[in-house]
């Protein structure tokens, strides 16, 4: 029987009345994303190195071997930086283009959660996974940063939640492309951060395979085809940077792959508990609902695991993340990234489910719009707090304050709206916690650049006007990641060798470069040409000036490093005899 048109129509009508509400949140969640990240200056050393790779391949045309100031850098796969560097001959050096990989794929994380949630749950809880994941603390906030993590965390995600959907669907199309997607995914993560990026999700579907005993589904899992399409992607790359460079393996499998999770290498330690503490923080303000979802959507518990099989995959994914992470010797914070995803999802899922709860689903909301609402009392109090205490030890980049009442005010007044609502008998308190945790994003990052350490950038930039193109520049006791991409050339390094480029200096003689202080005073002194010094003032300063032995000019100085130069300049030097 052929449906009624005027049905179709009214349900058509009533679907996108619906819709709107959520198209006007990510509307201005993706304006968030976006509008903001121009604010805040290049954080080192994370940001100017994902910068400075991709300017290099550029420059040099290898876009095989990644390299950091002309070291071979086998850190991680080229992927990343390709994109960046796709970024920075559009736009250069641009904040917004930069960043924008980290937020798209951010964005994309939101966007995947909702098709998941659709296909595993229903419609509504898609809108909310995507929201949850999209307005959670951690999850902006490393959007905002020009990393590796967010990418890779999406591709990771991705598919996993291709695969999870692919088992429901019958065999045919659907579930051929889904499995397909999975083995491209993983292919695309691996690229991204090396093989970590098959054992993870590897190791996720066999934990499920074994506590679920869904080993039927090893049958049809396309493991040739989709083999097939993980080995075009991935292995290209790595069989040429092989053949090319020996000492690539030795590095990049043992090293980055082995060493670093088992010990302590990468001087990145942190006590087991780490990401416990940083994951809940992470999901603000969304955690507060987290016990009650995970109640909700295990109904029956371990005994009827088998009627949540969804449920439980997410489960298992994000307790695996968690624990494999908190045991490894190596911790950072965006780490944790691909842990989020799953838990959003079942957040949301849970807070598509109060819709339908009556007064229990409304006394679920009310309490976490209060524990919201305390998040932003703490906040508001915080954030002059920190100014005041970072201004008196100098550590605090300057900046207005008004600023910093504007901040303080706006976490105020959201909490305080959103304490409001929680002592009324309505809806909709699961959006304005959303709204008012949009704030918080609104604000972040014109506040971080105030406590960030200064930029080098302005200097920097009135040095690469200054110097001209057989000027040689150096830093001294010290690598700074801007010089060579603000500067747009490679810089030498006196009396330091950085610890992320030891293992290509032993590969490479880049003595040239890479030097004892004694070494560039031979160059210092014949005077054929303009040598640069960069380094910190104080300590690193009063070493300098007690060893060169050599009369050296102030180039230029501001509050952190000041540059000497071997040649005077007219009306711009001071003359400094040692």
């Amino acid at each position: 029987m052929n449906e009624d048109p005027i049905i179709k129509e009214r349900s058509s009508g009533t679907a996108i009345a619906t819709t709107r509400p959520w198209l006007g949140l990510f509307a201005v969640l993706v304006l968030i994303y976006f509008g903001s990240s121009w604010m805040r200056p290049l954080g080192t050393p994370d940001e100017p190195r994902y910068t400075e790779i991709p300017r290099e391949m550029i420059s040099s045309g290898d876009w095989l071997a990644p390299r950091l100031n002309g070291v071979l850098y086998f850190y991680k796969p080229p992927l990343f930086y390709w994109l960046e560097a796709f970024s920075y001959k559009v736009g250069g050096l641009n904040r917004l283009v930069l960043r924008f990989w980290p937020a798209f794929f951010a964005l994309a994380s939101c966007g995947i959660c909702y098709w998941a949630g659709k296909r595993l749950f229903n419609r509504e809880s898609g809108w909310w996974a995507a929201l949850v994941l999209g307005t959670a603390l951690i999850h902006f906030s490393l959007s905002q940063m020009i990393i590796l993590d967010m990418a890779v965390s999406f591709f990771m995600s991705a598919a996993l939640l291709c695969y999870l959907v692919a088992i429901r669907q019958p065999r045919g199309p659907d579930r051929r492309w889904c499995f397909w997607s999975f083995y491209a995914l993983i292919a695309l993560a691996v690229m991204t951060k090396g093989l970590m990026a098959i054992a993870l999700p590897g190791a996720i579907i066999f934990l499920w395979f074994l506590l679920l005993n869904q080993w039927k589904q090893l049958r049809h899992l396309y493991l040739f085809s989709g083999g097939l399409i993980f080995l075009l992607i991935a292995l290209p790359w790595h069989v040429l940077v092989a053949r090319e460079h020996s000492e690539w393996f030795d590095f990049y499998i043992i090293h980055e792959h082995f060493e670093r999770y088992l010990s302590n290498v990468s001087h990145r330690g942190q006590p087991f508990w780490f990401f416990f503490v940083i994951l809940p923080v992470g999901m603000i303000p969304w955690i507060f609902f987290l016990p009650a979802a995970l109640k909700e959507t295990l109904k029956g518990g371990w005994k009827r695991r088998k009627e949540n099989q969804e449920a439980w995959f997410l489960v298992i994914w994000s307790v695996f993340i968690l624990l494999f992470f908190s045991i490894s010797k190596s911790k950072l914070v965006p780490y944790i990234l691909p842990a989020l995803p799953p838990l959003a999802i079942l957040i949301g899922t849970y807070l598509a489910s109060l819709k339908n709860a009556g007064e229990s689903g409304l006394k679920s909301l009310k309490r976490g719009a209060r524990s919201t609402s305390l998040f932003l009392f703490i906040g508001a109090a915080a954030i002059p707090t920190a100014a005041y205490l970072l201004n008196q030890t100098g550590d605090l980049n300057a900046g207005s304050p008004l600023l910093f009442a504007f901040s303080s005010l706006a976490c105020l007044i959201a909490g305080g709206w959103l304490w409001r609502s929680s002592t009324q008998n309505e809806g909709k308190i699961a959006e304005r916690i959303a709204i008012a945790m949009m704030v918080v994003l609104f604000i972040f990052n014109p506040l971080a650049a105030r406590f960030q350490p200064p930029a080098l950038e302005p200097i920097l930039r009135q040095l690469k006007t200054s110097a001209q193109a057989d000027d040689q520049i150096f830093s001294f006791k010290e690598y700074f990641h801007e010089m060579p991409l603000y500067l747009d050339q490679l810089v030498g390094v006196v009396d330091h060798i950085p610890t992320e480029q030891s293992f290509g200096l032993e590969w490479e003689d880049l003595s040239d470069r890479y030097m004892k202080l004694q070494y560039l005073r031979r160059r210092w002194r014949e005077l054929d040409r303009r040598i640069y010094i960069v380094m910190k003032t104080g300590g690193d300063e009063e070493k300098f000036t007690s060893r060169i032995r050599e009369p050296f000019y102030e180039w230029k100085r501001d509050d952190f490093v000041v540059i000497y130069t071997n040649i005077p300049l007219k009306k711009e030097s001071e003359t400094i005899d040692p």
